[in-house]
């Protein structure tokens, strides 16, 4: 029987490489995902499971984030008004200051992108290719992703980093 320490222990090897859509589920809120993918960054942080993010995905969270708070102002009715839009794009820079205090950065030069190239014949999505890069630079455990393409298409590839849903990944940290 392993002790507690011991537990803890194991939980800190853990390394998630976020993906794009979970920074959003996050974030945005009202997406079919973000319970578990709140509880699941909720519950990193309070096991110090290292978490990562390829710097590179903050440019699509700020993005995210304002179609996101948009959709929703036009969905109860309203317009997005110049101050409105000011608001947004407030509010989607806080995300992103936020996310660069909750996870580490990975940066990315060419190697990266070669990378990427490689993994096409794996995945078919640039965007997706270079998290994984990320992922592999980060020397992530796993790569947290709602995306069920990606899930299925990492899954044929056991020379990647193993691609798991967020609702996987909290039921990795419970275990």
């Amino acid at each position: 029987m392993k002790s507690m320490d011991a537990e803890v222990l194991e939980v800190n090897r853990l390394v998630f490489a976020i993906d794009t859509n979970v920074l959003l589920d996050f974030y945005a809120g009202g997406r079919t995902n973000t319970p578990e993918s709140k509880r699941l960054v909720d519950r990193c942080i309070s096991n110090d499971v290292h978490m990562i993010v390829a710097c590179h995905q903050l440019k699509d969270l700020f993005y995210g984030m304002q179609v996101s708070l948009k959709r929703e102002l036009r969905e109860v009715g309203g317009e997005v008004s110049e101050a409105g839009a000011v608001a947004i794009r407030e509010a989607a820079w806080a995300c992103v200051v936020n996310a660069a205090t909750l996870y580490e950065m990975v940066g990315a030069d060419l190697s990266d992108v070669w990378m990427a190239i490689r993994y096409k014949t794996i995945h078919p999505d640039f965007e997706d290719d270079l998290v994984i890069a990320a992922a592999v630079r980060g020397n992530a455990t796993h790569l947290v992703t709602n995306d069920q393409q990606l899930l299925r298409n990492t899954a044929k590839a056991t020379s990647l980093v193993h691609a798991i849903t967020s609702a996987e990944a909290l039921a990795l940290l419970a275990a």
